[in-house]
């Protein structure tokens, strides 16, 4: 009798489990990453053209996302749009060549997208400047649609890049001088 009764419970115990989600196949795995690979490539290439628009879009705009910029946060959405607006004014061209885009999916609804990459900077009235950097990307499934929930990026010589980035410096006018006697 005990060992029946010790058996219900174990079965009872079981019951109230809560169902394991069934583990992906490798051929699972690679097909969902190669399918955000595209989604993050495509945004990319779109940016390129010079449609941030649908860039933005992919971000999220909860307010617990995170977006980090060698070394700046920017505490969602509306600050990575404000620095991209501040920067536009001044910007001739940006062109980001994606040199890999490694996806590692962590389930069936996140994947992380790991990109190394080359970036060429025209600022009006500076020359030309090219960065390497990484950007790494965490990759949301929220109601059928992928979404960028944080990103880290850093490039090489960060404070270099950002002083070629900045808008060269309006000349004073000349001022006239006088003497004193």
């Amino acid at each position: 009798m005990r060992r029946m009764l010790g058996l219900c419970a174990l079965a009872a115990l079981g019951a109230c489990q809560p169902p394991r989600p069934a583990a992906m196949t490798d051929a699972q795995k690679a097909a969902l990453g190669d399918s955000v690979k595209v989604v993050a490539t495509g945004m990319v290439d779109k940016m390129n053209q010079g449609d941030m628009t649908s860039g933005w879009a992919m971000y999220s705009t909860s307010a617990s996302a995170r977006f980090i910029e060698n070394g700046m946060v920017n505490p969602g959405l509306d600050a990575m749009k404000k620095m991209s607006a501040d920067m536009a004014s001044s910007m001739d061209k940006m062109h980001i060549d994606v040199k890999a885009a490694d996806p590692i999916v962590l389930g069936p609804d996140a994947v992380v997208i790991n990109s190394p990459f080359n970036m060429t900077v025209k600022t009006k009235g500076k020359p030309e400047y090219k960065a390497e950097g990484v950007w790494t990307g965490v990759f949301h499934r929220e109601n059928g649609k992928w979404e960028i929930v944080t990103t880290h990026e850093s490039v090489q010589h960060a404070d270099a890049m950002m002083a070629a980035m900045m808008p060269a410096p309006a000349k004073a006018p000349a001022r006239a001088t006088t003497r004193k006697r």
